[in-house]
Order: structure tokens, then sequence, then C-alpha cells
């Protein structure tokens, strides 16, 4: 498949994400509104109030979507043996280069790590609060539709965590002999390391009222 092929497809697959998490969001919606917790909130009205919140709830719907297509789109760069030698095309941080195949294989890592966090930690929670309240009759593709939302929130929380890391201006110039791989691989790191302390920082606990929901 020919670049140009491949760029057509993932643009055609974002538009038509679009009109699937619109319909995503109705079914779900329509599942969960007679949810005990929906009916204690207080939602704003008007039309435009809830043109907002729809369109909020789509851009949350797309965003799976999107990093699934993403995701597609990178699987030729990783495997094209020509990028990975190619001095053309290299991701060239302030702390070192590397193959941009290598790049991309990396933030893909981060992805499915979120996903596998999400999945792991929120499956057999969320089914359980749904028996527990009722609503067991929830379909296991919107109950999977909503982690996979929660997913791609954590995995943005990633990105923003460690990427900023990796693109810092550094005020100094890194030795020669860390400025290339080295010096990616050092950048990593030291992303990992400010994700692991923001980690740290949050919450250790939830408010007694989800209580209903139980740790995996």
């Amino acid at each position: 498949m020919s670049d140009i092929t491949l760029e057509f497809a993932y643009g055609v697959g974002s538009l038509l994400a679009v009109p699937v998490a619109i319909a995503a969001a109705s079914r779900i919606v329509a599942g969960l509104e007679r949810a005990d917790p929906f009916h204690s909130i207080a939602l704003p009205r008007g039309r435009t109030a809830t043109v907002v919140l729809w369109l909020a709830l789509t851009a949350l719907l797309t965003m799976p979507l999107l990093d699934a297509l993403g995701l597609l789109r990178s699987i030729p760069q990783i495997l094209s043996p020509s990028l990975w030698r190619s001095e053309a095309m290299i991701a060239a941080t302030p702390w070192g280069t590397a193959p941009w195949p290598l790049y991309v294989l990396l933030t893909d890592l981060l992805l499915l790590a979120a996903y596998g966090a999400a999945f792991a930690s929120l499956w057999v929670p969320f089914r359980q609060w749904a028996a527990g309240n009722g609503h067991d009759n929830i379909p296991k593709w919107q109950a999977a539709y909503i982690i996979t939302v929660v997913a791609s929130l954590l995995y943005r929380f990633f990105q923003a965590t460690i990427l900023p890391v990796l693109w810092l201006q550094l005020p100094f110039a890194l030795p020669r002999s860390v400025s290339g791989i080295v010096g990616f691989s050092l950048g990593w790191a030291v992303g990992l390391l400010f994700l692991v302390i923001a980690i740290s920082l949050l919450p250790s606990s939830v408010p007694d009222d989800q209580e209903g929901i139980t740790a995996a």
C-alpha cells in the first residue's frame, strides 16, 4: 500500500469516526440514562448547553477510534526496514536522535500500556457495579467503549508527562558521546521518571460515594 493510499485511508477513517461516535453516544446514553447516579446529576438546560454536552461526549467517544486508526497507521512505519536505516527520517530530540520508527514504536507502547492498564483495572469493577445496581443488561460493547474512553484519556496523560520532557529544549549541550540513541534513551527514561512522580502525587482514594465500585 502506497503512502498516499495509506494517508487517504487514515483521513477517511478519521472522518467516519465522527458519525460512529455520535451513534455510539446515543446508544450509550440511552442505556445509562436509567442508572441511579445519572438521576442525581443536574445538567444545564437549553439548546446550546445540550449541543455543547453532546459535542463533548462525541469528542470523548471519537478519541479511542482515532487511537486505533493511529495505531494501524503506524504499523507500516515500524515494519519498514528503509525507515529504520533512513538518515532523513529521524527523531531529533534535544536529548539525542533515534530512528523515527523507534520513536513511533515507543509511543505505540504507551498507547497499549494505557489501554491495558485501563481494562485490567476497570473491566471487572465496572461489570460488578452494573450488576450490583441492576444494570447488568448493559451490553459488553458499551462497557468496553466507556473504558476505552478512559484509556484514551490515560494515554494522553502519558503523552502529556513523557513527551514534553523528551522534547524539552535543554539549556545545555549533552556530550557528543550521548547525543545519539543513548541520549534519546536517557530522555525517555527521564520522561518515565516524571510520569512516576506525577502518578505518586495523585490522590490514593476515591470519594465515599463511589464505594459501590470495588477494587479489582
